[in-house]
């Protein structure tokens, strides 16, 4: 437990309280669905506590990090720079806190749009991050919340199908294609129309 003690210091220090909030509300939400899934409490608790462990960069020093220290940057990323996070965060996972679990850095890298065929924790965080409990805005929320602890398949599903529908709504945003992939990975697999 001093580890994940020390790890929590270390990201108060590094976001603003608003995300440390927000990252809290994410580990305690992945810890309690690894729990519901008969999961690995730490590893899950972990990935959700490092899952924004970079959001501390602005906008326009993401694309030069990543390319400075070999993360692949897709086309959307290079014009959604804010996509950047995940990735380099699991860069800091691993060579700040010491993270070397392919599981957990899985997770902290795709938490944001997923892909298709993305494993059991990245799953997890993907859904806590959208569902943990100091979110309001997004629609449908209390209705995934129970969901989340019945099947995350679904669940996951529904948060991609939502993200999709919300953003082609947007005037002033574009849909992540990889975040389109996973929604009709999800679909596909689970066989809706």
């Amino acid at each position: 437990m001093d580890r994940f003690r020390e790890m929590t210091e270390r990201v108060k220090e590094n976001i603003n309280e608003y995300r440390f909030i927000h990252t809290l509300g994410v580990a305690n939400m992945a810890l309690s669905l690894a729990m519901c899934y008969g999961l690995d409490p730490e590893k899950a608790y972990m990935a959700g506590l490092l899952h924004d462990c970079a959001k501390k960069f602005p906008d326009e020093e993401r694309v030069g990090f990543c390319l400075a220290h070999g993360i692949e940057i897709t086309d959307a990323e290079q014009e959604e720079p804010s996509l950047l996070h995940g990735k380099m965060g699991a860069y800091y996972a691993g060579h700040d806190y010491g993270v070397t679990d392919p599981e957990v850095l899985d997770a902290i890298a795709y938490h944001t749009t997923g892909y298709p065929g993305m494993g059991t924790y990245t799953i997890l965080i993907y859904i806590a991050d959208y569902l943990e409990p100091n979110r309001h805005a997004m629609p449908n929320l209390n209705e995934l919340r129970q969901l989340a602890y019945r099947d995350m398949d679904e669940c996951a599903y529904r948060i991609a199908r939502d993200t999709v529908e919300y953003l082609k709504k947007q005037t002033d945003k574009k849909v992540d294609p990889m975040t389109e992939r996973t929604y009709h990975y999800f679909k596909e697999m689970l066989k809706h129309e």
